[in-house]
C-alpha cells in the first residue's frame, strides 16, 4: 500500500468521525510499496513517506504512529556497555522520521541480546527478562532530544506496577475539541 492510498483513507475516517479524536498507525513505515518508486534514490522515498505523513498529520489533527525500525549499529556489540538502549540515532533511514516526530518512543527488547543478559543472575536477571525498555525523546527545538527518559514496563502479570482502578470508579468522558483550521480567521 502506498502513503498517498492511507492518506486518502484515514482522511475519508476522519470526516466521518468529526468529534472523535483519530488515531493513525502505520505499521512498518518501510515496507510501503512507494518505496519502489523511488528504487535508485532510497533518500527521497524517506523524505517523500515523511512529508505525506506530516501532511496526514497537518490535515486531520489526529494522533499519526509511524512504526519504524533500528539501523544495524543499535544491535552492534559495541552497544553492550549501554545496554543496547535504543537512541534515536539509531533510527534507520534519513532524519527525515525524526523530523517531523513530536514525540519519539523507541522500544527493545533486552532479552533478544543473550550477552547482555548472560551479565545478570538472579531477580535482575528475571526482570532483564520480562521487560521491555523504551526511550522518549520529545522533538524540540535547540535541545539535545537522544535520551530524555527511560520507562520500564514489567509484562509479568505479578509485578504490576499500576493501581487497579476501583469499579465503582466513574471515569469521565474525555471531551475533544478538534483545532480550528488556520485560515478560518475572519478579516
Amino acid at each position: 500500500v502506498k502513503i498517498k492510498d492511507i492518506g486518502t483513507a484515514f482522511r475519508q475516517f476522519v470526516a466521518e468521525r468529526p468529534e472523535k479524536l483519530c488515531i493513525l498507525i502505520i505499521d512498518n513505515v518501510l515496507s510501503l510499496a512507494d518505496y519502489d518508486d523511488f528504487k535508485y534514490d532510497i533518500n527521497r522515498a524517506y523524505d517523500y513517506i515523511g512529508g505525506e505523513i506530516l501532511n496526514i498529520k497537518r490535515s486531520t489533527h489526529a494522533l499519526v504512529i509511524p512504526v519504524h525500525h533500528f539501523n544495524d549499529e543499535a544491535s552492534a556489540k559495541s552497544e553492550l556497555a549501554n545496554g543496547y538502549r535504543p537512541r534515536i540515532v539509531n533510527m534507520k533511514g534519513t532524519e527525515v522520521f525524526r523530523r517531523i516526530s513530536f514525540q519519539v518512543i523507541l522500544a527493545n527488547y533486552p532479552r533478544y541480546y543473550k550477552d547482555l543478559i548472560a551479565q545478570y543472575s538472579g531477580d535482575s536477571k528475571d526482570v532483564l527478562t520480562s521487560s521491555w525498555i523504551m526511550d522518549v525523546s520529545s522533538n524540540r527545538a535547540h535541545k539535545e532530544v537522544d535520551e530524555e527518559s527511560v520507562i520500564r514496563y514489567f509484562v509479568e502479570p505479578d509485578h504490576c506496577l499500576f493501581t487497579e482502578v476501583d469499579d465503582e470508579f466513574e471515569m469521565p468522558e474525555p471531551i475533544y475539541v478538534a483545532p480550528e483550521p488556520e485560515n478560518s480567521t475572519p478579516f
